[in-house]
């Protein structure tokens, strides 16, 4: 009885560290540029810091002023993807995004 219940009680343990176990963010197999997929997946309203972490590079300030700035990354196909953020309430939040071609 008491096997059966140390095999139970290791078995929970093994999930419990798997479950708690850090899984790689899906972006990080194109970390210094975006790949489709990143691209779609940023969303209005994004912390600066998020998109960051998401894109796997902080990207290039192109231009900035009067609470906003734009940033450029270097972006799937040669294309860049063109970020432009507004301060609100102290915080960096995307509002637009746009690839060139």
């Amino acid at each position: 009885m008491k096997t059966i219940a140390g095999a139970v009680a290791a078995a929970l343990l093994t999930l419990g560290l798997l479950a708690a176990a850090p899984v790689a963010p899906a972006s990080a197999d194109t970390p210094g540029y975006v790949s489709r997929v990143e691209f779609g997946k940023a969303r209005t309203g994004w912390a600066i810091n998020r998109v960051d972490r998401l894109f796997d590079t902080v990207g290039r300030v192109v231009s900035q002023g009067g609470g906003w700035m734009t940033r450029d990354y270097r972006a799937f196909g040669g294309r860049t993807a063109s970020l432009t953020y507004e301060m609100t309430n102290g915080v960096w939040r995307m509002r637009y995004k746009y690839l060139s071609s």
